[in-house]
């Protein structure tokens, strides 16, 4: 027997009605799409008759079992982009169904160890960018430095610091000012 004679009991009578609609709706439609899809293979098949009977097919022979492929795989095509599309059409009233018994994403329970860190990796991820994407440039203390901020995007102070001794020591070592270039070489 299958499960929609006993559905779950989570599920109230208004979702049973629902997914049977869900149902019935892509069964009907697949029937539909069969029929239409059938006078298509058939439609398809004249048309190409006629066009071979002008000349306009050189080479092509049409003939009785020409027909019934025509028929049958335009009937198989008609009743798969009919279900198709009515399952696609109809999957937002499963949605709340989908939900049923869902247990939340902050439940630790159901979440690995890997799964906890990389949560929390993200989040602290995000938070970050968010920070630093939403400071404002007067959060850098020296206000003749606003510029530089909005290069580097650095608001702590101890950053800002780093990068600025960092910046003059590469300029230094560019310019052939380093360490080494005074020594005297004998």
């Amino acid at each position: 027997m299958t499960r929609a004679f006993s559905p779950p009991e989570t599920l109230s009578n208004d979702d049973i009605k629902t997914i049977a609609d869900v149902r019935r709706n892509i069964w009907t439609n697949s029937f539909y799409g069969l029929g239409y899809g059938s006078l298509a293979g058939l439609v398809g098949h004249s048309v190409a008759q006629f066009a071979s009977g002008r000349g306009l097919l050189p080479g092509v022979r049409l003939n009785r079992n020409t027909l019934t492929m025509s028929f049958l795989a335009g009937g198989a095509l008609g009743s798969f982009l009919m279900a198709t599309a009515t399952g696609k059409n109809e999957v937002h009233n499963l949605h709340p169904i989908f939900d049923i018994g869902k247990k939340e994403e902050h439940d630790n329970i159901t979440q690995t160890e890997y799964q906890k860190s990389l949560s929390q990796a993200k989040q602290n991820h995000f938070t970050e960018i968010r920070r630093k994407a939403n400071a404002p440039p007067f959060m850098v203390s020296n206000p003749d430095d606003r510029e530089e901020f909005t290069k580097t995007g650095f608001f702590d102070d101890e950053l800002y610091k780093i990068h600025s001794k960092a910046e003059v020591a590469s300029q230094t070592l560019m310019a052939g000012n380093g360490p080494n270039e005074n020594r005297i070489h004998t």
